[in-house]
């Protein structure tokens, strides 16, 4: 949520390099540096610093990257999980979120 946060207020964003990290923040949004690394965070930090085209790109891409990500659309997908784990059997739930 941290770097949902940040994209969505048109933060430039600095993250790890993590598989995870990347999938949310997605290669135009956010600068991704190994976490494992002084000397890449170190740049990463030095590159949104002193990089205003840069910025200004990741502060105009982040904010539509972390509109893909909404509440409804996480419930259906944990939705679609549990009813992946239960064997596909119908479960009686609210029609206003079961759509």
């Amino acid at each position: 949520l941290p770097v949902l946060e940040a994209l969505a207020s048109a933060t430039p964003t600095l993250i790890s390099n993590d598989p995870a990290l990347l999938e949310v923040a997605g290669p135009e949004s956010a600068y991704a540096v190994s976490p494992t690394s002084l000397t890449d965070i170190a740049h990463g930090m030095h590159t949104l610093l002193t990089d205003a085209r840069l910025r200004a790109r990741l502060g105009r891409q982040g904010p539509a990257r972390a509109a893909r990500f909404t509440w409804d659309s996480c419930a259906r997908q944990t939705l679609s999980v549990y009813r992946a784990a239960v064997g596909d059997q119908t479960v009686e739930l609210n029609p206003a979120i079961a759509r």
